[in-house]
């Protein structure tokens, strides 16, 4: 007989999920958090990694301050419990079992990590009973001084397990940058290179007519749109599903295209992020699918182009529309939406046909369920 064990490893938190006290300005408080508990049959061992986060979603880890609700202000990241600035800091302490050991100075009141930071280590493999289980207990500490701003500031950190012990760091997800300088969500930069922190696609960008202009079409085919993140002031999960139409003829929100040449096709519902969804509704967009910090361009934006701007009419750029669930003018033109509203059906967009040579900003026949690019411009 010949059995074969497959390897398992768990970390779970004991005691809830969130911790809180009530701090009198000017001094510190010690708050326990979780019990860390892992089992883990890897003969090699497990390392437990940690990384902080503001308050909007496990998803901005270059942001580890508490965030004040309200923007009342924040409380960053820090060890020290005197001086002029209100900090929060973190530590853990194995306290059962087969204890691993703690890592980076972890054992003592620590900054909280900006990116995944081993916090503990354990060589071998630990079991699932109460003798040889092994569990870490969580703690924080938060000092204010008298000038904090009086009122209810969150943080988060993330505790993830990795195995064997030497398994490299995890990986940050999708919706996380990790270069604050070239990232789409944070970055003031232009005529270079950005990356949308939501699913790591990487845009080049120009400064045309006084304005930040993406040069190449939006590729973006993520469902859920948040704070921070997406142009959106809600978090909203974007469902595939069609139009709010007055007629009988309707289109998929995002009707995919090549993501390397022409990008992705957006109905004006997706690429409103779901605001503007009736095409008997006249309606301008105050919100986008476009990254946190950039927006759909105003008819405005769009006149103030210079004819036949070489970003546009290039051939990566030309990806054509679809109308009736066809692609048609791939290749020899372009349509890209702007956030203004024409008339109740129709909507502004830029148009420009290679074979005719023509370049003009109009809503004429423009259907609000018709699938065309999207170019965002930074929201100045």
């Amino acid at each position: 007989v010949s059995v074969t064990v497959d390897t398992a490893c768990t970390l779970s938190a004991s005691g809830g999920g969130t911790y809180s006290a009530t701090i009198t300005p000017g001094t510190t408080s010690e708050i326990t958090g979780s019990t860390l508990s892992t089992v883990c049959n890897d003969p090699n061992g497990y390392a437990i990694y940690a990384i902080g986060y503001g308050n909007d979603s496990y998803d901005t880890p270059t942001n580890t301050q508490m965030i004040g609700a309200n923007g009342i202000g924040n409380i960053v990241t820090g060890t020290a419990t005197t001086g002029n600035t209100s900090n929060w800091a973190m530590k853990v302490n194995p306290t059962s079992g087969s204890n691993p050991t703690i890592a980076n100075n972890f054992n003592n009141y620590h900054v909280i990590p900006s990116e995944y930071t081993q916090i503990a280590k354990y060589t071998s493999s630990t079991s699932s009973s109460t003798a040889t289980g092994a569990s870490i207990d969580s703690k924080y500490q938060v000092y204010i001084t008298s000038a904090q701003i009086a009122g209810t500031y969150t943080g988060k950190v993330k505790y993830t397990m990795v195995h064997p012990n030497t398994a490299p760091a995890p990986t940050p997800p999708p919706g996380l940058c990790t270069d604050t300088a070239t990232c789409m969500q944070t970055s003031t930069a232009c005529d270079t290179t950005l990356t949308d922190g939501r699913d790591g696609a990487t845009y080049t960008t120009a400064t045309i007519a006084g304005s930040c202009w993406m040069t190449q079409n939006l590729r973006f085919q993520g469902t859920d749109l948040k704070v921070g993140e997406s142009d959106v002031t809600s978090n909203i999960t974007m469902t595939y599903g069609q139009l709010t139409s007055g007629s009988s003829v309707t289109e998929p929100r995002i009707a995919t295209g090549s993501t390397t040449d022409y990008g992705t096709y957006y109905n004006f519902c997706a690429a409103s992020a779901g605001e503007v969804c009736n095409d008997t509704t006249q309606q301008d967009a105050t919100r986008s699918v476009c990254p946190a910090g950039w927006k759909l361009p105003t008819q405005a934006q769009l006149n103030a182009l210079p004819s036949k701007d070489s970003h546009f009419i290039a051939s990566s750029g030309l990806a054509g529309a679809y109308f009736i669930s066809s692609l048609s003018g791939a290749g020899t033109s372009g349509f890209w939406w702007a956030s203004t509203a024409g008339s109740a059906e129709y909507q502004y967009h830029l148009n420009y046909n290679s074979d005719y040579d023509d370049w003009y900003v109009d809503d004429f026949g423009t259907y609000k369920f018709q699938g065309e690019s999207v170019r965002c411009v930074r929201d100045s």
